[in-house]
């Protein structure tokens, strides 16, 4: 899956753990 590389490359995936 390249979303789950996209929203950490984006930095999202961090953001989306923390909150």
């Amino acid at each position: 899956i390249d979303d789950i590389i996209n929203q950490i490359k984006g930095g999202r995936f961090t953001l989306k753990h923390t909150e």
